[in-house]
């Protein structure tokens, strides 16, 4: 998943961070990827506000959390997901702190949603 790309719709919001998460970790974990995360980071220090490629996430997340409250689906704020979810997929890659794996992206989307939903759907 591109930042440009519309976040998925599936009608359940653990679906769609499942979806979200997974492709946003195939995304940024190729070599080509990693490497304008890394310069975005030690642009980040002189260029104030978020970059258009975390901002275009922010939006993605902003939809899917609308989407489910819309549909009556207890929600994570975006402050939490964003720390729960966006926040520990970029910060192993940008760090090399290992690899980061499918399995990796689906517990943290069950972690955010068991801490801040009560959604313990596995």
């Amino acid at each position: 998943m591109a930042p440009h790309d519309p976040p998925p719709n599936t009608g359940s919001l653990r679906a769609d961070l499942l979806q979200w998460a997974e492709q946003t970790r195939a995304a940024i974990t190729t070599p080509e990827v990693q490497a304008l995360l890394r310069y975005a980071v030690s642009q980040a220090a002189t260029t104030p506000g978020p970059s258009p490629r975390m901002a275009a996430r922010e939006q993605q997340l902003t939809t899917i959390l609308t989407n489910a409250q819309q549909r009556g689906e207890p929600s994570p704020t975006l402050s939490q997901t964003l720390d729960h979810l966006l926040a520990p997929l970029y910060f192993r890659v940008i760090l090399s702190l290992g690899s980061v794996e499918p399995a990796d992206a689906h517990r943290l989307v069950d972690d955010l949603l068991r801490h801040y939903t009560g959604d313990c759907t596995p």
